[in-house]
């Protein structure tokens, strides 16, 4: 099983696991627009997904996800944690 953090920036986080891998429209959806991969630190996930646009939509800070990626981070994030691309 997949496990996925969304990261919203109110602070809520929700854990989702599936089976299949997530496809590109329902992390778009994630995140509220196309996605840019983050590099995070291996200790909190595989990769991380955000808003490519997410600055130039003014988007609020995701100070977790920020946490995280060692970056700031605005809008909703995407955390892929124990996933398997099989």
């Amino acid at each position: 099983m997949n496990q996925i953090l969304v990261i919203h920036t109110e602070g809520d986080v929700v854990p989702i696991t599936q089976k299949e891998i997530p496809t590109l429209k329902q992390v778009q959806d994630w995140v509220k627009g196309y996605v840019e991969p983050v590099s995070i630190d291996p200790n909190f996930g595989q990769e991380m997904y955000v808003n490519e646009e997410g600055l130039l939509e003014d988007l609020p800070e995701n100070r977790f996800a920020s946490l995280i990626a060692r970056q700031p981070i605005v809008g909703n994030a995407v955390v892929f944690v124990n996933f398997s691309w099989e």
